[in-house]
């Protein structure tokens, strides 16, 4: 991680842990922790060998691993970004642990309004 910040390009999220290159730049509304998006990404390791690959996957924040989260979450519609994740940030089982993940993600709907909540709303309690 620390050499790979150093490469033109390269934003650091969390220290050590997670890193992103821009691909393409968000069109649209970006991404909330209320939404639904839909994406699609592909988790390589290190080494390149594609571990798993979702086209056009409903995204429901509280099902999704912590690295997706927190990258989906800087993200806008129609953006596309390669992620360098901590294995940390990525649980795997049964796979061959590599020093670090590259995932790779589209944004391609930042909120498909399918299911509760569509909108983000706060209610005072009287």
């Amino acid at each position: 991680f620390k050499r790979n910040k150093k490469r033109p390009g390269v934003l650091e999220l969390e220290k050590e842990r997670l890193q992103y290159q821009l691909l393409k730049k968000a069109t649209g509304t970006s991404v909330q922790e209320y939404y639904h998006p839909i994406v699609s990404y592909t988790i390589k390791t290190a080494a390149g060998q594609i571990l798993e690959q979702h086209t056009r996957t409903l995204i429901m924040f509280d099902d999704v691993f912590p690295g997706l989260k927190k990258a989906l979450l800087t993200m806008g519609e129609g953006e596309s970004r390669l992620f360098y994740m901590h294995p940390d940030l990525i649980p795997l089982d049964n796979r061959e642990v590599s020093s670090h993940f590259i995932v790779e993600i589209e944004v391609l709907e930042a909120n498909s309004h399918f299911g509760p909540p569509l909108t983000h709303q706060r209610r005072q309690i009287r």
